[in-house]
């Protein structure tokens, strides 16, 4: 039951498994109710990497955007079946698992339930020694690593646990690759012969760049590897700005919009700044983007692993996770 609630998982094989050491899967989180819901806008708009002002201006800031967002943020949350986010992190933690010999994986979450903190705790207290803690965020970006590690670094410092936190990934082959086979297999699934391919990344305040925030840069390094190694054309859009600051440019509608005006015939949308598939991908860029405004063009999009549905890249992204992981638990101490 208790692995269960911290979001633990172990391979039924019967190798002998190395119990002193374990692996830790990192997102932001997802909410299954409403109450979870609101508790997660209130984290999230509680962390100073995500809303930089003085705690008592954020923490006016936090109650309007709560009480503005909990009700219709639910509703568009129940619209799109809930997020999948949770159980295709479980799906990956077993997948890993299984990759490691019966290593014990676990999933953890920035602003949901399992917290990091318990979670780091929980392995401690059943004779953990290192800790590889993975977040499936392959870009640094303060407002995810970052609160990330603010929870990490908020664990109390431990005398029998070594704790390595996996650093940004968007550059190594093995991303790329899996990126590719990615791309590859939508444009065959959806009878596409050369597409232009439509990268798609969480948008940033510009206010981030600012203060010297190389996730626009880690980003376009990704998509310059992804499309030299595919040999298709290529271009990066920005999806879920939210509030009224200026975020990064140009949008997904905006970038489809000169696609077609350019003459583009076939687009694939490839959601490249995540792993798993969340609602900011099942809404954004599936149920909320009106494929109609652009009735020249025939666009798909690249599908990220759900946890229910097998992904075609499963293999590449077992490598990817084990390569990080052993790199990670190889590290000096």
């Amino acid at each position: 039951m208790l692995n269960r609630i911290f979001g633990l998982f172990r391979s039924s094989g019967k190798a002998k498994r190395d119990l002193s050491r374990a692996v830790l899967l990192v997102d932001m989180g997802a909410p299954d109710s409403q109450e979870e819901y609101r508790l997660y806008l209130e984290r999230l708009f509680s962390d100073p990497d995500v809303l930089p002002a003085p705690r008592p201006i954020r923490w006016w800031i936090r109650r309007r955007i709560v009480a503005k967002r909990l009700v219709p943020g639910w509703r568009r949350y129940v619209a799109n079946g809930l997020s999948p986010l949770k159980r295709a992190v479980a799906a990956l933690a077993r997948s890993l698992s299984a990759e490691l010999d019966g290593m014990q994986v676990g999933a953890a979450y920035t602003f949901a339930e399992p917290q990091i903190p318990e979670t780091i705790a929980k392995f401690e207290k059943m004779g953990v020694r290192e800790l590889a803690v993975v977040p499936l965020h392959p870009h640094s970006c303060r407002a995810s690593r970052g609160a990330m590690r603010r929870r990490i670094d908020a664990v109390p410092p431990s005398r029998t646990m070594r704790i390595d936190v996996v650093p940004p990934y968007g550059d190594n082959p093995l991303f790329v690759r899996f990126w590719e086979r990615l791309v590859k297999e939508a444009a065959y699934a959806n009878r596409m012969e050369r597409p232009h391919v439509l990268f798609s990344a969480h948008g940033i305040p510009l206010s981030y760049l600012k203060k010297g925030e190389t996730y626009l840069d880690e980003v376009r390094a990704s998509c310059d590897a992804i499309g030299l190694s595919l040999g298709l054309e290529w271009s990066l859009a920005f999806q879920s700005a939210m509030g009224r600051g200026k975020w990064t440019t140009p949008s997904v509608v905006d970038e489809l919009t000169r696609l077609e005006k350019n003459g583009a015939k076939e687009v694939l949308i490839a959601p490249v700044t995540f792993l798993a598939e969340n609602l900011e991908t099942i809404a954004d860029l599936g149920s909320e983007l009106d494929r109609s405004r652009w009735p020249g063009m025939k666009i798909a999009r690249v599908l990220l692993p759900d946890g229910s549905t097998p992904c075609p890249a499963q293999k590449e992204l077992n490598e990817l996770l084990v390569s990080l992981c052993k790199n990670a638990q190889s590290q000096d101490t």
